[in-house]
């Protein structure tokens, strides 16, 4: 019989699995509907505790895991959000513009997230 921590590990290498799928997908989706160069260099998942997503200036892209539990809206906006910075490396006016262009309803997904992050979790395994 396995252990409820086992279960855990099993669990979250399934979550981890999910999101790097999906946030790949994605990815491939919204870089060809964007006409984004140059494409990432690379996709990888990871916890954040504070933040659901990061692109590195060598193009390198990361998502928390957690966000596979999220509604796909939400996920698809961080994932437009991310592929923004490979044009944008900042918050200011033409990336958010840019958001708006590709993801209008990007701040209910905002909201989501504000809303509903917290309940994204996975205690970790033991």
């Amino acid at each position: 019989q396995q252990s409820h921590a086992s279960k855990q590990r099993l669990l979250e290498v399934w979550y981890k699995a999910q999101a790097l799928e999906f946030a790949q997908r994605r990815l491939d989706y919204w870089q060809d509907m964007m006409a984004i160069t140059p494409k990432a260099k690379s996709i990888k998942v990871r916890y954040f505790s504070s933040r659901w997503g990061s692109c590195s200036s060598k193009a390198e892209l990361k998502f928390n895991w957690l966000l596979a539990m999220a509604p796909e809206f939400v996920f698809d906006y961080v994932v437009v959000h991310e592929v923004c910075h490979l044009r944008h490396m900042h918050h200011g006016r033409e990336f958010w513009q840019m958001v708006a262009n590709y993801c209008p309803d990007y701040q209910q997904a905002r909201q989501w997230l504000r809303d509903h992050g917290y309940s994204l979790v996975m205690k970790p395994a033991a």
